[in-house]
This record gives C-alpha cells, structure tokens and sequence, in this order.
C-alpha cells in the first residue's frame, strides 16, 4: 500500500513537471531518442541497457558521479516523455543530504517555484519538490526522496512537453 501511494505521489509530481535540457549534461530533451543517442555519444556516454521504450545510461550529474540516465521514449514516434536520474549506489544520508543540495540549487535557479512538500504517514516519508515551466504546461522538473520501511527512493525527474503513448512495439525476441 506503501509503495503505490510513493508511485501516485511521484506520478503526480512527474505530472505537474517538465524539461528543456539535462541539467549537468546541457542537452535537449524535448526531441527524439535518436537525436539524444546521437548527442549522448559526442559526448562520450553509450547507452549501458536498452529495453522498449527505455534507454539507460551510467552519466556524472551537477557534480556527482556514477549516476543513472533513463531516458523513455515513445516507441511509435520516439519523443522523449521523461529523463530520471538516480543514484542509487548511495547510503540513505548521502541521498538525502544530495536531495537537499539539489533542492537549494534548483530553488535559487527556479525562484519562483513552489515550496517543497513533505508528507510523513505510516512509517512513509516522501519529499518532494516540482517546478513547471510554463504554467498549465506539462513540461518541469521533479524531486523526489522518500523513504519506506527503510527502502530509500531518490530520482531527478525531468517530463518534457510530449505526453506518453500507450504504444507498444514488442521485442523481436518475442
């Protein structure tokens, strides 16, 4: 119950976000998967999985290093929906306290944005923090740190301005 109250709160979050650039890494994301690939690999990074509809990459972000990419795509028409990054290789203190330097970074660049929310309930506790940048636009920027039973959550989220499909092209393999 837990977890899908984290995953609603992140998807509404997600909702009211977007993105124009990869904060750290300077590219656009309001394009095609092939467009970012091709980006992707001037600047040296290749794409460690590619599943349908997801690439992910091993990338430094604002300074911190080993971080992964996720890029997800539309697979009928290839636009990029969301960019997350994760750190996942980070004790549950080092996440927070980057969620927090995170946060002062994006508030000072974002100052008209939103106060973060906080919500503690049944041994959940969810951080989060959105900007859009246009209002009633989709397109923003999400944080998100929260912690259940003590599994810790912590992305950067970027939603672009294209909505994503419900097509599925199954794998070759299949």
């Amino acid at each position: 119950m837990k977890n899908l109250l984290i995953v609603f709160i992140a998807l509404s979050m997600q909702l009211a976000a977007s993105a124009q650039s990869v904060m750290g890494i300077n590219l656009e994301i309001d394009s095609t998967i092939n467009e970012f690939q091709d980006e992707m690999l001037k600047k040296g990074y290749e794409p460690f999985e590619t599943i349908a509809g997801e690439q992910k990459y091993k990338v430094d972000f604002a300074g911190y290093q080993d971080c992964q990419l996720s890029v997800r795509y539309n697979q009928d028409n290839e636009y990029i929906y969301e960019v997350a990054i994760y750190m996942d290789d980070r004790t549950a203190s080092e996440k927070e306290e980057i969620y927090e330097q995170l946060l002062k970074q994006f508030k000072t660049k974002y100052s008209n944005s939103e106060d973060e929310d906080v919500l503690e309930i049944m041994g959940l506790r969810i951080r989060s923090w959105h900007y859009k940048f246009e209002q009633g636009k989709r397109a923003g920027i999400s944080l998100l740190f929260s912690v259940d039973d003590g599994e810790v959550t912590f992305a950067i989220t970027y939603v672009t301005k294209y909505e994503k499909s419900n097509t599925v092209k199954p794998s070759d393999d299949i």
